[in-house]
């Protein structure tokens, strides 16, 4: 387990409602605390099933996931033995609230725009956005041609800065990269480097 870090806030108390703002929280909160991972594996739904099971990331992940439980929910929840069966059943409780238009925008609104800063912290953030937002949702995941989309939208709002060149970028690769985020990543980090180079950065 990595060295938990105290960078992310602390999610709310959840108490039924609005569970996917609060899911998103509780997520970034337990990758700062290095266990996540333990709520993601899902051979550890039964550690009798798991050699490599590790009993004290899912002990922190499900005293961390009961701590923000309300009094009524924990009460519900606290016979539950392992960090992703807690989870699991809570999404199943409560993620009739949800559906894909609200998902979607909650991702479009929220994520951080490039704005001709570091390319890499840009991919990282929309990316690791994607892949929480398709945790919390596995029915209406996050298509790898969206995925694109949310890339390239990002570049798109450089502004009248755009000295780099990303909104010709984003024309020549929208009809290049349609379903593959992975290919426009790696456009993404050439065009960056090319940029570079031509300012003597």
């Amino acid at each position: 387990m990595r060295r938990p870090s105290n960078s992310n806030p602390r999610p709310t108390i959840y108490d039924g409602t609005s569970y996917l703002p609060w899911s998103h929280s509780m997520i970034s909160y337990l990758r700062s605390q290095g266990c996540l991972c333990a709520v993601l594996d899902p051979t550890t739904l039964d550690p009798a099933l798991d050699d490599q099971y590790d009993y004290f990331d899912n002990l922190v992940a499900r005293n961390i996931i009961l701590f923000h439980l309300s009094p009524l929910l924990q009460s519900r929840y606290s016979h539950l033995t392992s960090a992703p069966l807690i989870w699991s059943t809570l999404r199943e409780d409560y993620k009739a609230t949800l559906c894909p238009d609200t998902i979607r925008q909650a991702l479009y609104d929220t994520t951080l725009l490039y704005c001709n800063r570091n390319i890499d912290l840009y991919i990282q953030k929309v990316t690791s956005r994607v892949e929480e937002y398709n945790f919390v949702s596995e029915r209406h995941k996050i298509s790898k041609q969206e995925h694109v989309f949310i890339l390239l939208r990002g570049l798109m709002t450089t502004g009248k800065g755009d000295k780099r060149g990303w909104r010709e970028f984003c024309e020549a690769a929208k009809h290049r990269v349609r379903e593959q985020p992975e290919m426009l990543v790696a456009l993404m980090q050439e065009h960056e480097r090319r940029c570079r180079m031509r300012v003597g950065r």
